[in-house]
Order: C-alpha cells, then structure tokens, then sequence
C-alpha cells in the first residue's frame, strides 16, 4: 500500500507537483503506525534530497514513531537536523522526546535542545518546565534549573512546589542547605506555599543533619 502511495507522490514530483502537507503526514503517519520507521525516515530524506522540505508535522510524526518503536538515538539526530535547518517541533513532541532522553539520565542534551528551539521560536509549556527542572536538578546543574525556574515565571507559570522542589532536593545533595534554606523562605514569602510531599523530601533531605539544617525553620520555628 505505502509503496504504492509513495510511487504516486513519485509521479507527481516529475510532472511538477508539490506533495501538500495532509500527504505527508498520511504517508509518515501510516509508515510509523505499521512500525516502518526506516521506510518514514527514507522518504522524509528523499523528498528534502529533492528540494521539498517536509511539513515539521511530518517531521514530529516521525519523531514520535522513532520514540515509541524505541530508536532514540534516531529521534535525537532527527531532532538535531531539524533545528539544524531552523525546524521547530510542536511542543508535545519535544516534550515527549525530552521526558525519554531525561530517563537516561542525559539532561545535557535536553537542555541543550531547549536553548536551541527556544531561539527558533519554540514556546515550552508548564510540562516542558516540569521535566527539564528535575533533570536538570539531578545532574547538578543548578543555575540552569534556577534559569529554567525563572522562565517558566516570566511566561506567567506560578511555581507551585513540584517545580521548586527539585532544586531545594538538589541544592541539599549538594550540601547546600543555606541556600535551600534561603530559596525555600523566598518560595514561602512569595506566596508559594509548600505542601506535605516537600517537607517530607526536605526533612529526607536533611536526614542526619537535621540540627545543622535548622530543621525548626521547616515550620516556621526560631530553634
């Protein structure tokens, strides 16, 4: 069937027609439903080699099929030739593709990824703000879950605790408790109250070094 389809779009690119976008996307959505991802790839490669740039939807389908059938490796080259040629992906794909990476542990690359489609044009969303901050956080990187933090406010996102929580939680494996202590009364004087799950992971936290940490000031305390 889809070779088929594809010797017809064949057809009509020697005759001088443009394939239009709902093709595309039936034709790579087809492929990546039947679990054809290299037939998707080749022909989204073939149809650029010839000078029609595919729709980024067709584009972000493949993504998605490369993500599902397991092919990360492939959904990040795909992702980094279509920054490479000023693409964006829809926010929903980047989410999916950066929650994945995420799980393997390589924040770098998302953030990276990040910075990049934001300077083509990309809007995150609250869920963008929610993966990257925790990642970003576990690896360490905490000026750059601080700048994520600060991005999501300025879009008008409150920081409710679970985007806060992952740089406190942060900020202690460090060994930085002033610090969590500090940004944790900012969070409270700002009017972003803590809930039970976040003094339970700082008091987690604090663990043995609960006296060091000032544990009373968890709850308002002076001792």
């Amino acid at each position: 069937m889809f070779h088929g389809a594809y010797a017809l779009i064949r057809r009509m690119i020697r005759k001088g027609e443009v394939p239009d976008k709902r093709t595309y996307t039936i034709l790579v959505n087809g492929w990546c439903s039947a679990g054809k991802m290299k037939e998707a790839q080749d022909f989204l490669e073939d149809m650029s080699k010839k000078g029609f740039n595919p729709p980024v939807r067709g584009r972000d389908l493949l993504i998605e099929g490369l993500l599902n059938a397991g092919y990360l490796e492939s959904a990040k080259k795909m992702v980094r030739r279509m920054t490479k040629e000023g693409f964006v992906p829809d926010v929903a794909t980047f989410n999916s593709l950066a929650e994945t990476i995420c799980k393997t542990e390589e924040a770098d690359f998302c953030i990276d990824m990040y910075h990049s489609v934001c300077k083509l044009g990309f809007y995150p969303d609250i869920n963008t703000y929610k993966i990257l901050i925790p990642a970003a956080s576990k690896v360490g990187r905490i000026d750059e879950a601080f700048r994520l933090l600060n991005n999501s406010i300025e879009q008008g996102y409150r920081p409710f605790p679970s985007l806060y929580a992952p740089i406190i939680k942060g900020l202690c494996r460090k060994g930085q408790f002033d610090d969590a202590f500090s940004f944790f009364g900012e969070m409270k004087i700002k009017g972003h109250s803590p809930n039970r799950p976040f003094y339970t992971m700082l008091i987690t936290m604090c663990g043995a070094r609960w006296q060091i940490c000032g544990g009373g000031k968890l709850f308002g305390g002076d001792d």
